[in-house]
């Protein structure tokens, strides 16, 4: 395990969740850590405005507001913010709220308020009193098929994609979601996970938790995973070429789509883990550093 985080920059968390104990020296050179990626993407982006542009969820709906589709608001103490968040909670009797620069889904929940200038103000005074800047955002009504993986949770597609000058090209794409009575799908949280073949949409894996357990389907819903389509499935990878068509000074990016009733949404974007590497014991290196190359 040390060897391994000296050659190849694997916490002891990767070393079984890529099942290092397994492999050879030569197979474990093919897996791309968290700080090597990491570290090769802040040589490539630095660590200005544009690396802060997937740190901070504000600065990221202000970015790609046309993807949206929704209204997503800041909350801080600044009195016009308090005013806006007023507006909003007076248009929208339920909403999400997740922690502006919060990751894996922690902090994120659901509220629901009858509109009352009483419950306004308990909205107010609860996100301010629990933290100092929230983006809280219109609830998606997620599309029926997706929605029957998990109805608590906003399911969501992973898509890697890296630019090159002639196209985006996706490289990994998996799809996330909670368990029973679960707000978010992040696997940090206690959300499964199972890989999606680039090209159909379709499920082509067993699902895996934080535990390296495995599911064969949903243990909720009891959804089979292998051979689930994900629905309009042409759309989402023009969504993501669209999007990352925004930012193409970006080689990488790890965008969180999840299908509403009236089509596919953007929920937010990072360097995320590679998650395939959990779940097919299979390493990516050679598909990430295509990022880094003129093709």
């Amino acid at each position: 395990m040390i060897k391994a985080w000296y050659k190849n920059t694997v916490t002891p968390e990767e070393y079984f969740y890529f099942g290092f104990p397994d492999f050879s020296q030569r197979e474990r050179d093919t897996f791309v850590s968290r700080k090597e990626k990491d570290l090769k993407m802040c040589l490539r982006i630095g660590l200005g405005e544009d690396y802060l542009l997937l740190k901070d969820k504000y600065k990221f709906y202000n970015k790609f507001k046309q993807f949206f589709k929704r209204d997503v608001c800041l909350v801080t103490k600044r009195s016009e913010d308090v005013q806006a968040f007023r507006e909003f909670l007076k248009a929208h009797s339920s909403y999400i709220a997740k922690l502006n620069k919060g990751h894996m889904g922690i902090g994120t929940v659901i509220r629901f308020h009858d509109k009352s200038d009483e419950a306004i103000k308990e909205e107010i005074d609860y996100l301010l009193s629990n933290g100092e800047e929230w983006v809280v955002e219109e609830l998606i009504r997620q599309e029926e098929h997706m929605a029957s993986l998990n109805a608590s949770s906003i399911n969501t597609v992973r898509v890697c994609s890296r630019w090159n000058p002639n196209d985006v090209s996706i490289f990994e794409t998996v799809v996330r979601m909670g368990k029973n009575g679960a707000v978010v799908d992040n696997v940090s949280s206690g959300g499964i996970t199972a890989v999606i073949d680039p090209d159909t949409g379709v499920i082509i894996s067993d699902a895996v938790d934080k535990r390296g357990n495995t599911y064969l389907e949903h243990p909720d819903t009891h959804v089979t995973f292998k051979g689930f389509q994900i629905p309009e499935w042409d759309s989402l990878k023009k969504l993501a070429y669209d999007a990352h068509s925004v930012i193409s000074f970006y080689p990488y990016v790890g965008w969180d789509f999840a299908l509403s009733e009236t089509g596919w949404v953007i929920v937010e974007a990072n360097w995320g883990n590679f998650i395939s590497q959990y779940i097919l014991k299979k390493g990516i290196r050679d598909e990430f550093e295509k990022c880094f190359k003129r093709i």
